[in-house]
């Protein structure tokens, strides 16, 4: 089976998620994900009502964002997720994308850090005039 997603930002860097799930028989299958430079290939093997992101099984102990595979989109925009079965049927249960973007140089300051920046300013703006009077 291929999934193929198109009109993504070429080069762009996005989460990509295959999920695999197999109620009987366990899951063996592999999967290719393609986009700009080096595909990038794992398998998902395991018993029966296994449920995968990507090449681990999943954890309600984990996020979802831990699971993903950062790929680049290729120079026309496209990034392909190929699954191959191995003995059983391939078992693709979905596949996703989100953009991830890119970290600005400078950390931008939360809402706390600016609520506090307007208090500090406020406390000096009243402390300066309560001198001044």
């Amino acid at each position: 089976m291929l999934a193929q997603f198109s009109g993504l930002t070429p080069s762009g860097t996005y989460s990509v998620y295959a999920i695999g799930l197999r109620f009987e028989n366990g899951i063996n299958q592999s999967v290719t994900i393609t986009g700009a430079g080096a595909p990038v290939a794992f398998s998902q093997i395991g018993p029966v009502f296994s449920l995968f992101f990507n090449g681990s099984i999943g954890s309600s102990s984990q996020t979802l964002e831990s699971y993903a595979v950062p790929i680049q989109a290729s120079g026309s925009g496209t990034i392909s997720i190929q699954f191959a079965s191995g003995p059983q049927r391939y078992t693709a249960a979905g596949v996703a994308l989100s953009f991830t973007p890119s970290i600005p140089a400078t950390p931008v300051p939360g809402s706390l850090g600016l609520a506090l920046i307007g208090l500090a300013t406020a406390g000096l703006f009243y402390f300066a005039r309560r001198r001044l009077l």
